[in-house]
């Protein structure tokens, strides 16, 4: 952003060309709050980064994983009804459904056979033996497409938002892939077996209680998935650090460690430009809080004068003026110190992004 001088009664202060406030008055006041809080989270990051990147991840990941799992129960609930009563009353389980044991009640009060299979889900009838919307073949495809379409929007917004992952996009991709399949096996074998009793609901019950139990048992296995598939570099070079001394102690072949220590050496590479980059987000992000401060003040002091305050009141706007100043130049000096350090890593390994560090 291109800087300029901004003269505020005796300060001279760096301005950012900062976002204005929306004319609306219900929005400007919740952009106030938000650029408030950005400026705590930032402070509160710089004093506890291990305890403020933790909470960050989980929030986030959490967050996302709601919104995925609101669309997938509209698409469970909505898309059946788009696909037809005629796939509503065909039945497809895989595999073959397995006798429990046990009976149970079904929707027209009999007692059937209590019956478990992973994939697939039963027709459902009315009192009067009319097929309904809800179950059958139909379901099973709102689920397949309501799932996948999930995942399409959740795994990009996880990889770039949670996590910040610049690493091997197909293979994070292919192990996302086959977690995923993993999870709604896992998931749908629990969920048909929790679900024995609850077929006797209403069908957007039925839904909503499927919905929470698929998206509480996925939300806690993709949340240690995501930290396979997006590991923490930091953690991954001090492992390979350590492992590496061990083969060396331990007089492994010449070529296995020289295999290792040519691993090591692009884990290194990652690891600092990986942690340049996250210091460079932060640095510039809290810039960018302290400077909004700042000229909220200074359109204060704006306000004030327009509406004739005192000169006791202009005085003490323009001492807040100067603390925020002092507060956004320190701000502006630590980003272009980050700055200067990031583009030195990344001259260190001769590249002009960060992206270039996790490329083949």
């Amino acid at each position: 952003m291109a800087e300029k001088v901004k003269e505020v009664g005796a300060v001279e202060t760096p301005e950012i060309a900062v976002k204005p406030l929306s004319e609306n008055g219900f929005v400007a006041f919740f952009q106030k709050i938000w650029r408030w809080w950005l400026g705590v989270w930032y402070s509160f990051e710089g004093k506890h980064p291990k305890a403020a990147k933790l909470i960050y991840q989980f929030f986030m990941f959490y967050m996302i994983s709601n919104l995925v799992t609101i669309y997938q129960y509209l698409v469970f609930l909505f898309l059946p009804n788009v696909l037809g009563i005629g796939l509503a009353g065909t039945e497809w389980f895989w595999p073959d459904p397995i006798y429990l044991g046990f009976q149970v009640k079904n929707a027209e009060g009999q007692m059937v056979d209590a019956m478990w299979w992973i994939l697939g889900y039963p027709v459902l009838k009315n009192e009067a033996g009319e097929v309904i919307i809800g179950g059958g073949l139909g379901y099973m495809i709102a689920f397949a497409i309501g799932t996948g379409t999930a995942q399409i929007i959740n795994f990009p917004m996880q990889r770039n938002i949670t996590y910040r992952s610049h690493g091997n996009i197909p293979y994070q991709i292919m192990w996302y892939a086959i977690g995923w399949v993993l999870v709604n096996l896992f998931c749908n074998a629990v969920n048909n077996f929790l679900g024995l009793w609850a077929r006797i609901l209403p069908p957007a019950l039925r839904v909503l209680i499927e919905t929470v139990v698929m998206g509480t048992l996925s939300i806690v296995i993709f949340f240690f998935i995501f930290m396979i598939i997006f590991p923490d570099l930091q953690k991954q070079k001090a492992s390979e650090e350590a492992k590496l001394a061990k083969m060396k102690e331990s007089g492994a072949p010449a070529d296995k460690i020289a295999k290792f220590e040519e691993k090591f050496a692009r884990t290194v590479k990652m690891a600092e430009v990986n942690a340049a980059e996250k210091a460079l987000y932060t640095a510039e992000s809290t810039y960018n809080a302290k400077a909004m401060a700042w000229d909220a003040v200074c359109k204060q002091l704006e306000k004030a004068k327009d509406k004739g305050a005192s000169e006791e009141e202009i005085k003490a706007i323009e001492a807040r003026i100067a603390e925020k100043h002092a507060v956004a130049v320190e701000a502006y000096n630590a980003r272009a110190q980050v700055k200067a350090e990031f583009d030195a890593i990344l001259a260190k390994y001769g590249i002009s992004s960060a992206k270039e560090a996790f490329a083949k």
